[in-house]
This record gives C-alpha cells, structure tokens and sequence, in this order.
C-alpha cells in the first residue's frame, strides 16, 4: 500500500506498508559432505518459510529553486526459518545422516538522506549518504554439518556516493559520472568450509570490508538514426578485518597419501582484495533506416570483464569479451516486428563463476554462439 502527496509542490512525499510470505521446498539427490557420499545414491530435503513487514518514507524537497533535499526511511522486519532439513542414504542401506530446523530474526534500519543541485537545465549535481541492509539466509545447498547449516548474518553497507548527470548539444550528448565508497559490516561472501575428506562452498561474512569505485556513462546521438553508448566502470575493494580459511595452505598440507586434510590453516585475510573484477566496459551501435514501408534496425553490443578470484574454487577467472549482433525490421505503422540475433558473435570460451565441492570442479561459462528469430507484438 503506498500514499503519495500531490504533484508539483515544493514538497513531494511518499509513505507505505508492505507485507510478504513466502515459502519454498528444496531438494537434491546428492550430498557433499564427504566424498564417499558420491558412491551412494543420496537424498537432501528441506523447507523454507519467509515472512516479511516493512514500512517506508520518502521526502523531496526543494530548499530552493536549484536545491533539494532528499530523505528517505524504511524499516524491515523479517522471519526466515529453515525446516526439516535432512540428508539421508537412500541406497544401498538406508540411513539419516542429519536431521535439522532452524531461524533467524532481523529487524533493521535503512535509509538515506541527500542533496540534489541543479546548475542548469542540463546538468545536475547531487551527494547522498545511505544505509542499506541485505538478507542473511542460510546455505542449503550443501550437507546437513552443523558448520554449513549456521544461518549466514545479514550484510550492512553505508554508501557514499557523488556524481553528476549532464545533456549538451540540444540532449545529443549525455555524460553521467560517479565516485563512490562502500563501507560494510558482515558483507556476504561465498566462501569455503573443509571436512576432513573435502572441501565445500558456503554462504560467509567478512566483519569488515570496503570498495571503492566510479563509473562513467555516455550516450552520443551523432545523427538522427545513429545511436552510441559506452560506459565504463573500475571497482576496488579490500577486507579490513578478516580471519578465515587459508585455501593455498590447506590444499598444501593436504595428505598426498590419503587425500586427507589434517591441516585446515586459517589466517589473517586483512588488506587482501575482494574477490571481483576491477574493470568492466560495456557499449553499443545502433542504425536504424527506412527501406520502402520497412523500417530496419542494426545493432551491435559488445562487454569486457577484467579477470577475478573466485574464492570457491581457489582460482583466477580470466577477463572476456562478449560480441551480441541483432537486426530489426518492423513495417510502417505496424504493431509487430521480426528480427534476427546472434549471442556471442566470436564464440569464444568465458566463464561467469567458478565452483569446487570434494574432488569436483565446475564452472558456469557463458553460452557458445546462439542465433534466432524474435518475433514481438505490441496491442
């Protein structure tokens, strides 16, 4: 339910309540505790229940003619509850492994609060501070050990961000830019958790961390029927305090006879670079022309992905290129029309995640080159 004041006052608000259920029943035929666990035939089950209550407000308003405040508040109550969580041996004897419920509890703040500066019609200015809150959960997607099943706390983030939105050459040209500083208490990670026959992924948090970054954007109209962006953007970030599996170690001290692991090395990750890449770019080319009663569309869009560490998988992801083509064509005063597109034009080899449970190793890589028609109606 939401209420909003009137339109074109100096003071714009707006207030509302909402409330949420949800619920779901997962399950696999597998578990990943211990490697032996792969010779049987497995089965894990569990549910869960979700239940939230939120109320939010938000405030616009115009100190002066070029300035404005803007506030806003919302507060979050949540429930979330894990049920019947079971690992069991389905095959060739039967058995439980382990049984478990369990539920956590936020009730949080968030909120922001900045200023907005209109220097012209074209460019505005603006610096807002706020604060925001991510669900905890838990990691169901593993075994039912005590250590794996632990719900993971919810994520804090105070941001810090600064910027500018900007038109030239009669809105032909536009340039937005930002700076920013994210500041986190118990920020999620995937992380790692090793039994004495394996190793798995689980849902972490790092007490305390930070990025820091800024994006440019720009989107350039040349010509009536030619259309530019790019956009670019570089990120870095660090854990400030952080005591946590040393993943190198551990696989060294690894038995070599046993495939056993009777060292598990933690150490002091502090000053270490959060697990993601530190520049990415983006942009695109579209034409579009009028062929007899046909109008036809060409576009071209193409991203980069700088390398990063994915912490599951103790690796490097390499940096890739994505190539996506796409031509449109649509009659006059039509409501429909009919193109052709091409996913990844070069068919080149990238992967987006990397994961490693036990002695298994997967990746997620992006799909090979894909073509097709698209068909879409508008009534």
């Amino acid at each position: 339910m939401r209420l909003a004041s009137p339109t074109g006052g100096r003071l714009q608000w707006l207030a509302g309540l909402y409330h949420a259920n949800e619920s779901v029943d997962g399950g696999f035929y597998s578990d990943f505790s211990e490697a032996k666990g792969l010779g049987f035939y497995m089965s894990t089950t569990y549910g869960q229940k979700v239940q939230t209550t939120g109320v939010f407000g938000n405030v616009d308003y115009k100190l002066t003619d070029r300035l404005t405040l803007l506030a806003g508040l919302r507060y979050e109550d949540e429930s979330r509850d894990l049920n019947d969580f079971k690992t069991a041996v389905l095959a060739p004897v039967p058995r439980v492994n382990a049984t478990t419920s369990k539920s956590q509890h936020m009730g949080e703040w968030s909120g922001k609060v900045g200023l907005e500066y209109t220097f012209s019609d074209d460019i505005l200015t603006y610096a807002n501070v706020s604060r925001g809150v991510k669900s905890g959960g838990f990691t169901t997607y593993n075994s039912g050990l005590p250590e794996q099943l632990d719900p993971f706390k919810f994520e804090e983030l105070i941001a810090y961000e600064t910027g500018i939105k900007s038109s030239f050459f009669d809105r032909k040209l536009q340039l937005n830019a930002s700076a920013y500083y994210y500041d986190y208490r118990d920020q999620q990670l995937q992380g790692v958790l090793y039994t004495q026959t394996g190793r798995v992924g689980r849902m972490i948090n790092v007490p305390k961390s930070h990025i820091q970054g800024a994006e440019l954007e720009l989107r350039w109209r040349p010509l009536n029927n030619l259309t530019i962006t790019q956009s670019v953007g570089y990120k870095y970030g660090e854990y400030d305090e952080f005591f946590f599996v040393n993943a190198t170690a551990t696989e060294a001290a690894k038995d070599p006879v046993t495939g056993e692991y009777n060292t598990i090395v933690y150490s002091d990750r502090a000053g270490e670079r959060l697990p993601f890449p530190k520049w990415d770019y983006k942009g695109s080319v579209a034409y579009d022309w009028q062929i007899g009663g046909w109008g036809v569309e060409a576009e071209s869009n193409y991203a980069y992905r700088d390398e990063k560490f994915s912490t599951s998988s103790n690796s490097i992801i390499a940096s890739y290129w994505l190539v996506n083509a796409n031509l449109t064509l649509r009659p006059a005063n039509a409501n429909y029309a009919v193109g052709l597109y091409v996913n990844n034009l070069t068919d080149s080899y990238s992967e987006e995640s990397r994961n490693r449970f036990i002695s298994a190793s997967t990746g997620s890589p992006n799909p090979p080159r894909t073509w097709g028609v698209r068909v879409s109606y508008r009534y």
